[in-house]
């Protein structure tokens, strides 16, 4: 039951309101940024990547042994070259 008086406050009266720094109702402010808004990230497991177990890719390659893959690193310069030659 409060939900309801809650939304109602807000629509009649706190989104209603022109915000001083914007001189814009949060209902308009919403839809002009509606646009340009991204979608949520998904929820932090508490691993780093490389540690959350990933069981799907083992059943599908059981001969691999993911935990001892490496990974090489690059110099971040390499991607400036790269992008250079794309657009070129």
């Amino acid at each position: 039951m409060l939900n309801y008086y809650v939304r109602q406050w807000l629509d009649t009266v706190a989104n209603c309101r022109i915000h001083a720094t914007t001189q814009m109702t949060p209902f308009a402010r919403l839809a002009e940024e509606q646009a340009y808004l991204q979608a949520m990230a998904p929820p932090y497991s508490g691993l780093p990547a490389q540690q959350v177990p990933d069981e799907t890719a083992a059943r599908r390659y059981p001969s691999l042994d993911f935990n001892s893959m490496t990974f090489s690193q690059h110099d971040l310069g390499l991607y400036d070259t790269l992008l250079k030659e794309e657009t070129a």
